[in-house]
């Protein structure tokens, strides 16, 4: 058999034609795999190891569970800061960044855009990381956290430029801006 006479290999790797076929292979019959129907779509069967089986099934339902923001909310809170971290002004786009909570999710889950942040990093880097710690009492102070007392609506959000210049805003329920502050304002 030359090259060229060779079987187009599989991405899928070995098949078994029905289910019950792979039920009785040495593998399946030890207990470390389970049948599954071709994710590539060859209308066979074919074995995944146990373990891996559990840690999709995990991944869906942290997935499902997910208490984040939606995809629409996201869209409005980047848009509304420009797409650019409030605590630096830097552009977010091909940064790692994410959607920071000015009141934690453990104070009332509250994924209104006026208690959504656009941040660079992660919950545990950058921006959005040192906000998340705590750390820094100036991060309170110019509104990026808020006490479980606090109204998001109430409290400004500074809003710093790459030059380093910032100006205070009020943010809305709806993921508009205030210049000026609301009647009850702090």
């Amino acid at each position: 058999m030359t090259l060229s006479q060779r079987s187009q290999i599989r991405r899928c790797g070995q098949r078994w034609p029905t289910e019950d076929a792979a039920l009785c292979s040495k593998r399946a019959i030890g207990g470390a795999f389970l049948p599954v129907p071709c994710a590539y779509n060859c209308g066979g069967w074919h074995l995944i190891a146990v373990a891996d089986f559990r840690a999709a099934v995990g991944q869906a339902a942290r997935r499902a569970s997910d208490t984040g923001p939606d995809s629409a909310t996201r869209a409005i809170v980047y848009a509304r800061d420009g797409y650019a971290c409030v605590c630096c002004g830097r552009t977010v786009i091909g940064q790692v960044r994410s959607i920071g909570h000015r009141k934690r999710r453990s104070q009332g889950l509250d994924n209104r855009a006026c208690n959504l942040l656009t941040l660079l990093g992660t919950g545990s880097t950058g921006h959005h990381g040192r906000i998340d710690s705590r750390v820094d009492p100036d991060d309170e102070a110019h509104g990026y956290t808020l006490r479980s007392r606090q109204d998001p609506l109430l409290v400004g959000v500074m809003y710093f430029e790459q030059d380093g210049s910032g100006v205070t805003r009020w943010l809305e329920a709806d993921g508009g801006v205030l210049l000026a502050a609301p009647a009850g304002a702090s």
